[in-house]
């Protein structure tokens, strides 16, 4: 038997309000008018068709379990989307607790272990730029007292990479040091910039300073 294009739409969109209310292919007469474009003369053509059967409170999709999905079928797969859902909360939980758990600073004010290692190289940091400032215990005669020049080679050679260290070093060196300019030099290239001293004549600087002392 061949549907009427208003019977068929209907039978389209009974089947869908079927799967979104989980109802398993039952239409109960009560519900017909929720049904888009369903009526009581759609429903007998259903029946007539063999497309739908009557049942004791409206109508039954007939064979709606061998083509959509159960009710059962679709809570199990919420459920199981659910129990996802709240083991990657419970993950997320732990996680975010572990965290703050281990940084350095808790929130009642004790220090961690890892906040105590931050605290530490940030100490043994500041003493080793200290050092290439600072004449060390090995540049004292413990018996005189008298205090001798800095080893600058080797504060020089440790600083050699740190571009804050080396022009520390600098400000440091005495005028007549041999390795002076080659601390300042070494410090510009590693700032990848031009020595200002450099990268105009003698001449014009003299010029710069006499324009600024006239001013």
């Amino acid at each position: 038997m061949r549907l009427t294009p208003p019977t068929f739409r209907t039978f389209v969109m009974a089947t869908a309000w079927s799967v979104s209310n989980m109802t398993d292919g039952a239409i109960p007469t009560a519900d017909l008018p929720l049904v888009p474009f369903s009526s009581p003369e759609h429903a007998t053509e259903l029946v007539n068709a063999g497309l739908w059967a009557e049942s004791e409170d409206g109508y039954q999709i007939v064979e709606y379990a061998k083509h959509q999905t159960s009710a059962a079928q679709v809570e199990h797969a919420l459920e199981a989307r659910r129990e996802a859902d709240r083991k990657r909360q419970a993950k997320k939980r732990e996680r975010d607790s572990s965290d703050s758990e281990s940084r350095g600073q808790s929130r009642d004010g004790h220090v961690t272990s890892e906040g105590k290692e931050r605290q530490g190289k940030a100490r043994k940091g500041k003493a080793l730029e200290e050092e290439d400032y600072k004449t060390s215990e090995d540049s004292i005669d413990l018996e005189t007292g008298e205090i001798s020049e800095p080893d600058w080679d080797s504060h020089i050679n440790a600083a050699w990479h740190d571009p804050q260290r080396i022009i520390g070093l600098y400000s440091k060196l005495p005028d007549d040091h041999p390795r002076r300019p080659e601390t300042r030099a070494r410090y510009y290239e590693l700032m990848g910039r031009p020595d200002p001293l450099k990268a105009q004549p003698p001449n014009d600087i003299m010029q710069k300073l006499r324009e600024m002392r006239a001013a």
